[in-house]
């Protein structure tokens, strides 16, 4: 799969983004570059939730949260657009905002009474629990400690909490009347239930039609049920035959099941300490807060729940002993499905284990015969040590080893969407990860937002995004580069791309003030002979600026 083309008219900071990936068959990273602030990590995170999310239910939670501060009423109804390559076939697909209206409320009122269907299944457990609670109070004409406890689960008032807090049989008999009386009250028979079900089906099903003839798709309600998100998917039906060859009568099915392929093939990694505007206000506030010790509410549990929910989400502080356990079995799966199909056993086993091996220095890593246990050693020695006895980047670099090659696709490569990969990484190995990525994900397509100069200068130049600030805004906008640069070193990326400057401030002064000395024939002066003398503290008499200000002494003469 390749993401080829994005389209955001606005989204937070990010304002007319444009980007047109093209395939590049040596090189399939894609570098996102801005100021701090900028919005790269915005534009991954957008690409991400919608992608990922809108076409799978229980995920659609996501695009509440990413949704909660756009600007429903300055912004058109032109949300998103994506296109994208999937198996040699293009798919657009086309993201807008509508208003809520009548005929869309049948989607949320049918989400709404198949929630209270599974209710009404409660509510008469409920009630039988009461009646057993009621039967055994007039058999006994006591209320015990156990039925008590079990008599003030169904406790939402006042006046119920009231009557049972003595533990008075009368009163607590009083008490279930109440508590059966509001149970009844927010019952509705199966009769009717099922009447109201069946008509809002009929509703959303003629206006699943509707989208159907419009190759459109009903998303989700947001912004407070007030809008409705709309997806426009084209896809060929050539792609859908070739995917689905037994159901070539169900084109919508069809559809549904591609579109939920390409969500479980997008994937996002980022730290842990990122703000994700996938995860509700108060979620992130977590990260400041930082409790102490681990609790339900803390932001390590929140990021753990939220990584059940969407499974394309990761965050790559430290590699676990369960990634690299799994990994093992995936290799060692591997190695069996080829002996059933060739007799011979495969190498995948022993290649996992040399390359995780090489990202370690003096250390080498393996696991036990059960593969239940991770085991770290000393090379030289045999002494084992534990994993916080490797450096931040060993187990960084170790986890998205593991992350790609657990979810990469030969016969399908996916989209991974990277964010600050270089931190806690030495300069060669962000200068090396570019390659390491490409062979440890196949065929992947790479989409990195990264403050390195050795990953931007790694990249094609076709491939690189620029999110530069509008003048006089707080707003970014894209910027591809058509030509290549004079030089694909380091300065030129950090001059050029990044807006930066090489050259410390203090030398810049110094050569600012030699240069105009050189100008007024004054390098010869006491200042001039000073100002060199201290250039040469920083840089050589072959430095570049030094040989130009030779230069111009002699074209002067």
């Amino acid at each position: 799969m390749l993401l080829k083309r994005i389209n955001i008219p606005k989204f937070k900071v990010l304002k007319n983004i444009n980007v047109d990936y093209t395939r590049q068959e040596d090189d399939r990273i894609y570098p996102i570059v801005s100021l701090n602030g900028g919005g790269k990590s915005s534009l991954l995170q957008f690409i991400f939730t919608m992608l990922h999310c809108s076409f799978v239910e229980h995920r659609k939670f996501a695009l509440d949260n990413l949704l909660s501060e756009f600007d429903f009423t300055e912004s058109s109804d032109k949300l998103a657009s994506f296109t994208l390559e999937y198996n040699n076939y293009q798919v657009e697909l086309n993201f807008t905002i509508e208003t809520d209206d009548e005929s869309y409320r049948a989607m949320i009122d049918y989400k709404e009474l198949e929630e209270k269907k599974k209710e009404t299944i409660t509510i008469m457990d409920r009630l039988g629990e009461l009646q057993y609670i009621e039967q055994q109070i007039k058999d006994t004409k006591r209320v015990s400690t156990l039925i008590h406890r079990k008599l003030r689960r169904f406790i939402r008032r006042e006046e119920e909490h009231d009557l049972i807090i003595d533990r008075d049989p009368e009163d607590s008999l009083n008490a279930i009347e109440l508590i059966k009386n509001r149970i009844q009250e927010e019952y509705i028979s199966d009769e009717e239930l099922e009447r109201i079900f069946k008509k809002t089906k009929i509703l959303k099903s003629n206006l699943e039609k509707t989208l159907y003839k419009n190759s459109q798709i009903y998303i989700h309600h947001i912004n407070d049920n007030k809008n409705v998100l709309i997806c426009e998917a084209l896809i060929p039906q050539e792609l859908l035959a070739t995917e689905f060859p037994q159901q070539k009568e169900h084109l919508e099915k069809q559809r549904t099941q591609l579109l939920e392929k390409i969500s479980n093939q997008v994937f996002l990694a980022a730290p842990r300490t990122q703000i994700f505007h996938f995860l509700t206000d108060d979620s992130n506030e977590e990260l400041f807060e930082q409790p102490a010790g681990y609790s339900f509410n803390s932001y390590d549990s929140i990021l753990r729940r939220i990584k059940e929910k969407l499974s394309g989400f990761f965050t790559y502080e430290f590699a676990s002993n369960q990634l690299i356990i799994d990994s093992f079995k995936q290799a060692r799966d591997k190695d069996f499905e080829q002996a059933l199909l060739t007799g011979e056993y495969g190498k995948n086993l022993e290649e996992t284990k040399k390359e995780l091996n090489n990202f370690l220095t003096g250390k080498e890593i393996t696991v036990d015969g059960k593969i239940s246990e991770v085991i770290f050693k000393e090379k030289n020695t045999g002494y084992k040590l534990l994993p916080r006895d490797l450096s931040h980047g060993e187990l960084k670099k170790l986890s998205i080893f593991i992350w790609v090659k657990r979810n990469a696709n030969k016969h399908s490569p996916p989209l991974f969407l990277m964010d600050e990969v270089d931190i806690g990484l030495h300069p060669s190995w962000q200068y090396e990860i570019s390659d390491d990525l490409q062979k440890w994900g196949k065929n992947s397509q790479f989409i990195i937002a990264t403050h390195s100069p050795q990953i931007i200068s790694a990249a094609h130049h076709r491939n690189l995004v620029v999110l530069n600030q509008i003048e006089d805004s707080n707003c970014s906008t894209s910027r591809q580069y058509e030509q290549p640069f004079v030089e694909p070193d380091l300065n030129t990326v950090i001059k050029t791309i990044m807006g930066s400057d090489y050259v410390p401030k203090k030398v810049q002064r110094l050569r600012k003030e030699y240069l105009q000395l050189i100008e007024n024939r004054q390098e010869e002066s006491e200042r001039g002979k000073e100002l060199k003398a201290r250039l040469l503290e920083h840089e050589s008499e072959q430095s570049a600026f030094l040989q130009e200000m030779k230069f111009l002494i002699q074209f002067r003469d």
